[in-house]
């Protein structure tokens, strides 16, 4: 699915505005409707702690792990990200403990924007 360029606008201004080094956003979408936007945060939730090949522990949710909590069986998010100095998408690609936390959920479709800036398919 296209995204307009008034969302991508307003999706730009919510990802540079998170404060963290990487600006991306998730969409949660039910259909065609936008159900929940979520960005990267320093906000944490003990559902998607992560424990990292080192054995260190990670708290902080990703952009995608934020709109889970609004998720339901069936449901696609599609996952974009943004520079500064630029309006267009760079790579976005989810990582493992994304892709293993939206398949806990139900979701049955990831889009991403990938290092050209164009949408791909994961199928979960």
């Amino acid at each position: 699915m296209k995204i307009s360029k008034a969302l991508k606008r307003k999706l730009r201004n919510i990802a540079l505005k998170n404060g963290q080094p990487y600006h991306l956003v998730a969409i949660l979408r039910r259909n065609k409707s936008i159900i929940k936007v979520g960005t990267n945060t320093s906000k944490t939730s003990p559902e998607f702690t992560r424990c990292y090949h080192d054995g260190s522990l990670g708290h902080h949710m990703h952009a995608e792990m934020s709109v889970l909590s609004r998720s339901r069986p069936g449901d696609w998010v599609q996952v974009c990200r943004f520079v500064r100095s630029s309006d267009d998408y760079v790579m976005a690609k989810p990582c493992e403990y994304c892709v293993r936390f939206m398949k806990q959920k139900g979701i049955s479709i990831v889009k991403y924007t990938n290092e050209y800036g164009n949408w791909e398919d994961i199928s979960l």
